[in-house]
């Protein structure tokens, strides 16, 4: 009791004076006595204390510390500071809360993903560790609990410096219920064990298994401003649903920052604690990034045709290749580079998610159907120059891990048949499409998140006909699309998941059925199991998965699980490619590299910079007719052959 009554003590005080001892003017409410309770009260699934104060004399003295002072820079030492970036979204988000419902928007890699600093970075090349919040860190002889010594000029962007019980907070803050971010509550649940505070520096972290990629998950967490959030409450999310969270990464979201369905203004911070650091000066350079909401991609490329964007993501082979085509004449003048960067990362998963919730979807053979009745290959020919390839599976790209002689079902309207009378679809109307005995037609709605994709779908639809399927097209806007998505509301969802650049593939969140059913046999919704899979089989394989410290055990279950996922025919495999391409004007620089191995976009690592001198000298050349050398590149330095 003593103990605890000094552990209460002690993190009480260190609460306390993050938030500065006192309410916010005007402020109602005070969440100081629910997070102490929670830290005192919270144990680990062994019945332990979550959260531990020490001393740094109980630190263990063989400990071998590393800093990352081996791995060489990525950036450019050529990159100037200054300048804006002019770049847009397809919609205005929802909200600028990073964690919740409709968290998911298009704005979210600007004030997290992309850009936040976490306790610890990873070389985008090596894919090693280096520093972030955290200077330097050790590796415990459990293989599991991880050591950091913070670098004591981290602080977030309202000027509340980084320290121990940020970190602290952080699992009170992801683990919080109204917030209603359930993909965080069960992470922040069961991948830590306990967090331990020898001093306000000095920390350890232990994770729930010694995985192969533990130091991944100790230091990935982020810490999180403890006295701006001192007013939560139940109404949580419409109270910071506007109000930009301090963050720890070079940009910010300032006063008349929103433009409420036009624009989303970020302003780099001139005194970031980070500029200096040797991971970090060459990054993140432009003072300015003013984000327009332009819904329709056709007029976005004519806006970045003008000069009024920066950048246009040419990933898309249409695009590409009558958009901004090499003989455009601002291509052939100089004015505009095109850039096509080879990467080695695991694949976005493009392709139809088929909701098993709807009546006809939770019939085996329909699914089993429908893959045959899907022709991407027309559409990789036709629609896509032949750039791409076919997608054979979600977890493509893993390297061990990844079942490659698992394949996608192929066009097939014979097999789509033979499938669909196993399901009782057996009369074709006169319009070709199959029908029961009932007059039920095989008839569907596929929710397309992408504008800029509609002509492959027109492809897609016109092909299932062949084999007697209906596919309607409705293409809502971004945000309304993907809240679709997590509530479960449509037949077949095409979309795609970024996949993070891990050493194994995730299951848990797309296909563990927590995220498909509640206990109260309702809808489980904000998740990512958009197939609302079911599976008690597939479950305890996850939850072994999961938990498991070999990787030859891990590597097993990964391939029965995809191969159970392959045959369960609940996800029909799109298109990948290889690379990314970007269009942008001359001004926009980049490094002689270009950009580092695992880089899916031209922002993924914020190596480029705006000269603004050279945005006049290109203004002023196109008046009077000068003209530059064409740039149409390739970077293949990281191809893989």
């Amino acid at each position: 009791m003593k103990t605890m009554l000094k552990l209460a003590l002690l993190l009480a005080a260190a609460f306390l004076a993050s938030c500065g001892g006192k309410k916010e003017a005007g402020s109602t409410t005070d969440i100081t006595p629910e997070v102490l309770k929670f830290y005192e009260e919270t144990k680990n699934e062994k019945g332990e204390p979550f959260f531990v104060t020490k001393t740094a004399t109980d630190l263990p003295a063989d400990l071998k510390w590393e800093d990352g002072s081996d791995q060489e820079e990525f950036g450019s030492p050529d990159a100037k500071k200054g300048g804006t970036y002019r770049f847009f979204l397809t919609d205005y988000p929802r909200t600028l809360r990073h964690i919740g419902p409709d968290a998911n928007n298009e704005i979210r890699d600007y004030v997290q993903d992309s850009v936040l600093i976490k306790m610890l970075g990873r070389h985008p090349n090596t894919l090693e560790m280096i520093p972030g919040c955290a200077k330097e860190w050790a590796r415990g002889a459990d293989k599991k609990t991880f050591y950091f010594k913070l670098d004591p000029d981290a602080k977030f962007s309202d000027g509340e410096p980084v320290r121990a019980d940020n970190f602290f907070f952080s699992f009170f803050y992801y683990r919080y219920p109204h917030n209603q971010a359930t993909w965080y509550h069960d992470f922040f649940s069961k991948k830590y064990e306990q967090i331990i505070k020898y001093d306000d520096l000095t920390l350890a972290v232990v994770v729930a298994s010694a995985k192969p990629d533990a130091i991944e998950y100790a230091g990935a967490l982020q810490p999180t401003a403890i006295a701006f959030h001192k007013e939560m409450s139940p109404d949580y999310l419409q109270t910071y649903n506007w109000r930009f969270i301090p963050t720890t990464g070079a940009y910010e979201v300032r006063e008349g920052g929103l433009k409420k369905g036009q624009s989303v203004t970020f302003t780099r911070i001139q005194d970031w604690w980070a500029k200096d650091k040797k991971f970090y000066r060459q990054q993140y350079n432009p003072d300015r990034v003013v984000l327009e909401v332009i819904r329709d991609p056709d007029k976005a490329i004519e806006v970045f045709k003008k000069g009024d964007l920066d950048a246009y993501r040419l990933n898309l082979p249409e695009r590409w290749h009558k958009s901004v085509p090499d003989d455009d004449p601002m291509v052939a003048k100089g004015y505009l580079h095109k850039a096509t960067f080879y990467n080695q990362v695991p694949r976005p998963t493009y392709g139809f998610w088929l909701n098993t919730a709807k009546p006809l979807l939770g019939n085996q053979d329909v699914r089993e159907g429908l893959q045959h009745s899907c022709n991407w290959d027309v559409v990789i020919q036709q629609i896509f120059y032949g750039d791409y390839e076919r997608l054979n599976l979600a977890e493509e790209g893993f390297g061990e891990f990844t079942d490659t002689s698992i394949k996608a079902r192929t066009f097939d309207p014979v097999k789509a048949a033979e499938s669909f009378a196993k399901a009782g679809f057996t009369q074709r109307g006169k319009d070709g499409i199959f029908a029961d005995a009932k007059g039920q037609r095989l008839s569907f709605t596929i929710t397309n998140s992408y504008k800029v994709l509609e002509s492959a779908l027109v492809v897609i639809k016109e092909e299932a006909r062949k084999a007697g399927v209906e596919f309607n097209v409705e293409t809502p806007e971004n945000t309304a699309g993907w809240k679709k998505f997590n509530e479960k509301q449509h037949d077949i969802a095409f979309t795609a998941f970024n996949v993070s650049v891990e050493m194994y593939p995730r299951f848990w969140e797309m296909w563990h059925s927590v995220n498909a059913y509640t206990q109260e046999g309702k809808l489980a919704v904000d998740n990512n199991n958009f197939t609302s899979f079911n599976d008690k089989e597939m479950d305890a394989m996850i939850d072994t998965y999961d938990k498991s410290e070999d990787i030859a055990e891990m590597k097993e279950l990964a391939w029965k699980m995809q191969r159970r996922i392959h045959d369960a025919a609940v996800f029909i495999p799109g298109f990948k490619s290889p690379w990314y391409r970007t269009g942008h004007w001359r001004w926009m620089k980049f490094p002689a590299h270009f950009d580092a191995r695992t880089a899916r976009d031209h922002e993924e690592n914020w190596l480029f910079w705006i000269d603004e001198d050279e945005r006049k000298a290109t203004q002023e050349a196109m008046k009077s007719g000068k003209t530059f050398e064409k740039s149409v590149k390739v970077y293949d330095q990281w191809r893989q052959k």
